[in-house]
């Protein structure tokens, strides 16, 4: 017991806001690597298996949570429950259990089995974007799909936001083991098994309370207990059930429109840049102009009001959003000598210029990392797809910054190595 609380606070001290969860993603594939599990990175999401088998049982959970970044955050135990502090404010911080609690559950799982399936999602906090972008080919061998998410310590939710999720004959075997445990079916709200679902997933799947209180809020904490009790809960239904194989499918609807989050005033303009090619960095400085063109104003300086202006004066076509004035192209960025890259980025930092890499045309394949087993090889590693002069998603710092598409982020040339160059 002593060494699961040591390794759930391990989870719970990785800060991992939304869009900005590249500590959780970089612990989970060094920790994935040090159990000696196979994984492979596809699109920012982690597939994970151990074992082999015909049908695997299968857990899943999500790398970001919606507190954002601070300067500390300290685990403070008091009693049986966990909460995030601040030491440098003195103030109560999100621990953000929402999903680390699942997270480690499904770490313990991989601990626990000889043969078993995990995928890690990004961004459920955002609308979902990593489970819609989901690889469903790696669920064609599970017997089914649980995800920890879910407040509390009694809920097992079969049916979320109107989507039903597992099958008659699913509920009907999982029953005498969740009564057991205290638990009952209930109707919940969106998160990844939801997605999944919608995406085509041919199994039963379940959302589980498992242990957080006051999720999004700044007193969230965690009970230790009500995690043990889902986490054994969790091990006697895949040990019970984790080689039958439970079919339900319903009709595809796709991605759920329109995330509820903070986060969701841009998603929107992201994906429409995304998918146009557009080399415009969402995360430079930019500024909001009156009416007037004057009074300008760095987006970081703003308070939520002005932010939630800014963005209604972006969707109606009020404020213009500009990218750096300045721009070079590449056709291919890994044409460039060692040394020509220095220059590049030596030239790029002192005269705060945006750039943009554009890959070869011919330069095709899935993005990944891991060994790429049954994934078609990509025909380059080089995963940059952009770069900018703005703040790296690890240090922190303003820099010249590479967009990385495996992970979804910003990395500069010094925080580049603990997550691409391996």
């Amino acid at each position: 017991m002593k060494e699961r609380l040591e390794r759930l606070k391990e989870v719970l001290v990785i800060q991992s806001e939304s869009y900005k969860q590249w500590r959780m993603f970089a612990f989970l594939i060094r920790k994935l690597e040090a159990l000696g599990v196979k994984y492979f990175v596809i699109d920012g999401n982690i597939y994970a298996q151990k074992g082999e088998a015909k049908v695997f049982p299968c857990a899943i959970a999500h790398m970001d949570t919606v507190h954002d970044i601070v300067e500390d955050l300290t685990i403070l135990e008091v009693g049986h429950k966990l909460t995030g502090f601040n030491r440098y404010t003195m103030k109560q911080s999100g621990i953000g259990g929402d999903d680390k609690v699942g997270i480690y559950i499904a770490l313990e799982c991989l601990r626990h089995f000889d043969n078993f399936k995990v995928a890690f999602y990004r961004d459920e906090e955002v609308g979902c974007d990593g489970s819609y972008d989901s690889y469903m080919g790696f669920f064609d061998n599970v017997s089914f799909v649980l995800q920890a998410d879910r407040r509390g310590n009694s809920d097992f939710i079969t049916r979320a936001s109107g989507t039903q999720l597992s099958s008659k004959q699913f509920k009907k075997a999982m029953s005498p083991i969740i009564k057991k445990y205290g638990y009952s079916y209930n109707d919940g709200m969106m998160t990844d098994v939801m997605a999944l679902k919608e995406n085509g997933l041919k199994v039963s799947c379940a959302n589980i309370s498992c242990g957080y209180y006051e999720p999004h809020m700044k007193n969230e904490y965690v009970d230790v207990r009500d995690v043990d009790q889902c986490l054994h809960m969790m091990i006697e239904i895949f040990t019970k059930y984790g080689s039958t194989k439970f079919h339900h499918t319903i009709e595809r609807i796709g991605r759920y429109g329109g995330g509820w989050s903070k986060h969701s005033k841009w998603n929107n303009l992201h994906n429409r840049w995304d998918s146009e090619g557009d080399t415009y960095d969402y995360r430079r400085d930019f500024s909001t102009i009156d009416e007037n063109g004057a009074g300008k104003k760095r987006y970081v300086d703003m308070n939520d009001k002005e932010k939630d202006e800014f963005w209604k004066n972006i969707n109606t076509g009020k404020t213009k959003l500009e990218d750096t004035d300045y721009s070079v192209e590449l056709n291919n960025w890994r044409s460039l000598s060692e040394k020509e890259r220095q220059e590049l980025w030596d030239k790029m930092g002192a005269e705060d210029t945006a750039v943009s890499f554009r890959p070869a045309e011919d330069d095709e394949g899935e993005d990944f990392v891991g060994d790429g087993t049954d994934h078609k090889e990509p025909k380059s590693k080089d995963y940059v797809k952009m770069g900018v002069f703005g703040y790296c998603d690890n240090c922190n710092r303003e820099k010249l910054v590479l967009y990385e598409k495996v992970i979804g982020g910003y990395l500069c040339q010094e925080c580049r190595p603990l997550y691409i160059d391996r």
